[in-house]
């Protein structure tokens, strides 16, 4: 997703669900029934955001990336029926690029390349 936004968005976007290291991924849906959860994630979330320097939330442009990601990823790991069901957008585009499952330790040096070179960005 860091490849979706500008220069200056791109660590944020890398960071934008730091929080689910933590507290897990819970879909949207499920969150919004759990409003003990939405607090504990927000607390984690706006701490992780201080520790890195993303003090002003999220760019606009990290929020647009994120739903093309979501449409992307509905499209390259789901089939086209549970695409349909979940509300894929027609409007939204799929990401320039497609996704490539990758196992835990393949997605951990991934994430942690891509963190390491946009740290030297921001110095």
């Amino acid at each position: 997703m860091s490849y979706l936004v500008p220069e200056c968005d791109q660590f944020a976007a890398l960071m934008h669900d730091a929080a689910e290291a933590y507290v897990g991924d819970v879909p949207t849906p499920l969150k919004q029934l759990l409003p003990e959860f939405k607090i504990i994630e927000k607390r984690i979330e706006t701490s992780l955001f201080e520790k890195f320097g993303l003090y002003d939330g999220m760019p606009v442009s990290v929020k647009k990336a994120d739903l093309i990601m979501l449409v992307t990823e509905q499209m390259d790991l789901m089939n086209a029926k549970t695409m349909m069901k979940n509300g894929a957008s027609a409007d939204i585009p799929h990401a320039p690029f497609r996704i490539k499952p990758q196992s835990p330790e393949q997605a951990r040096k991934s994430f942690l390349d891509r963190f390491n070179q946009l740290s030297k960005v921001r110095r």
